[in-house]
């Protein structure tokens, strides 16, 4: 009789053992947003035609401090930030992988990309593109958070920029970039899709060397810039829609 009791117990366990077994599936990660990587700085362009027989300065100044960071994201990073951005949740190009680790394979203007993610209290991410890793970073379990650093695939694999990133939706996205090398290394930039006057509706501020700097804009409106370097002082300098100094 004792004997039957153990296996009948034994048999319970096993049987609870293996239904938990079958039943546990392995959690899929929430992909950050698109936005949490690029900042947009195509406002901050100005030609010829449009200068031409116009007082700039102001905006020129905005300009000058915006310039800075384009041509790092633009033409350094622009492979990894685009095959970042390439990436979406098609199930045709996921695969689980085992212990919630996810990965998915695709192709981006003719680049091998394999993305990685691993899934634990926070999602750990790693992006390699042509075999070199060049983005990693961490997202939150919701997806509305994280940071990511990116790293320069075009000499050796140098550590160039760490981007933080915040969302309360996908049009509404804080970014923060520093730069981690290089002659701008410290220096940084905050992009926020709201501003201290209801006049503007994006603001970018940071540091540049020893300048602190904050620029308030809509592309509608015109803008405003703070920098003690530019101008000698702490004031706002403004400009309107057609990017003209208002003087006031």
């Amino acid at each position: 009789m004792k004997k039957t009791y153990r296996l009948f117990f034994i048999g319970v366990i096993l049987c609870i053992f293996a239904t938990s077994c079958k039943d546990k599936k392995d959690v899929v990660p929430i992909l950050p947003p698109s936005n949490s990587i690029a900042m947009d700085f195509s406002y901050f362009s100005l030609t010829k035609s449009e200068i031409k027989g116009l007082e700039t300065t102001y905006f020129e100044a905005a300009a000058g401090i915006i310039q800075n960071w384009v041509p790092i994201t633009k033409v350094v990073l622009d492979v990894p930030i685009s095959a970042f951005e390439a990436l979406t949740p098609n199930d045709s190009k996921k695969q689980s992988l085992s212990n919630n680790t996810w990965q998915w394979k695709y192709t981006d203007d003719g680049h091998s990309v394999v993305v990685t993610a691993v899934v634990g209290p926070s999602t750990k991410w790693t992006f390699n593109v042509d075999g070199t890793d060049c983005i990693t970073g961490t997202s939150d379990s919701k997806g509305t958070s994280g940071e990511w650093e990116l790293r320069d695939i075009t000499s050796e694999n140098t550590p160039l920029l760490k981007v933080d990133w915040s969302s309360s939706n996908s049009s509404r996205t804080i970014l923060s970039y520093t730069f981690l090398s290089g002659s701008y290394s410290g220096n940084t930039i905050t992009y926020s899709p709201e501003a201290t006057s209801t006049t503007y509706s994006n603001t970018f501020e940071g540091k540049d060397g020893n300048d602190n700097y904050c620029i308030e804009c809509n592309p509608t409106v015109g803008g405003r810039v703070r920098s003690q370097a530019s101008f000698g002082n702490s004031e706002w300098h403004k400009w309107n829609a057609n990017k003209t100094n208002v003087i006031e």
